[in-house]
């Protein structure tokens, strides 16, 4: 597992992102869009989920593009706010 700030794709705020971050629980795997920092034009679909912790914070984690490892995005709570707020891409 990596932390954002090692990672090379981020979430894109698709209408898809945006509806699957929302909803997203402990448990679930859900598809979310990514885009590479280092090209903008690339983008690429992956897995996301949330991860509780046993002392109770929740993390969102997803994949860093295909084949990618995976990264703690941030607190579930923030990271659903961030994305809700942002400007939806297509």
């Amino acid at each position: 597992m990596i932390d954002r700030h090692a990672a090379t794709y981020i979430p894109v705020s698709t209408e898809r992102t945006k509806a699957v971050v929302k909803e997203l629980r402990p448990g679930m795997r859900e598809k979310i869009d990514v885009v590479s920092l280092a090209d903008p034009k690339r983008r690429a679909e992956v897995e996301a989920w949330i991860v509780a912790d046993e002392d109770g914070p929740v993390h969102f984690m997803y994949q860093d593009g295909p084949g990618g490892h995976e990264v703690q995005f941030g607190f579930a709570d923030e990271v659903r706010e961030t994305i809700a707020e942002a400007e939806t891409d297509l």
